[in-house]
């Protein structure tokens, strides 16, 4: 393959070698670094859409820079939460918006911004909790 030929930008996916196979219905995906530092307010966005932490929800911490194909978690998986990281980081290659869920074949995706600037920057606090209304509360 000639990569001169190519005029976009490519993308390394990871392998789906390792399945997270004990996950419940909403996966929240964040840096470990980013949850150690803001998990309270991670607990009260949750619980403000009534989501039980200890039935419903599995965080997946992820080191900085460290990658995971979506492809691997369990069919059970009806939301995914990710704070912080970009597509790619996920194994997806596409472009997405911010706060707007997005339908796969077999769950859905929102993308936020870290906990961290969600802390700092109300408008993108507001920006999260109008998407988290509309999916669970309305």
């Amino acid at each position: 393959m000639n990569p001169d030929f190519f005029d976009f930008q490519f993308y390394n996916i990871p392998s789906a070698q390792e399945v997270y196979s004990d996950v419940k219905e909403i996966l929240v995906i964040v840096e470990n670094q980013d949850y150690v530092l803001k998990e309270s307010l991670l607990k009260k966005i949750l619980a403000a859409v009534k989501l039980d932490l200890e039935t419903q929800v599995t965080f997946l911490k992820l080191d900085e820079g460290a990658t995971i194909n979506l492809a691997s978690i369990s069919e059970g998986v009806k939301k995914v939460f990710t704070f912080g990281l970009k597509p790619t980081r996920l194994g997806l290659n596409g472009a997405f918006r911010g706060y707007q869920f997005y339908q796969s074949a077999s769950f859905s995706i929102l993308f936020s911004h870290s906990l961290k600037a969600l802390a700092e920057k109300p408008e993108k606090k507001k920006a999260l909790w109008t998407a988290m209304q509309t999916e669970f509360l309305t």
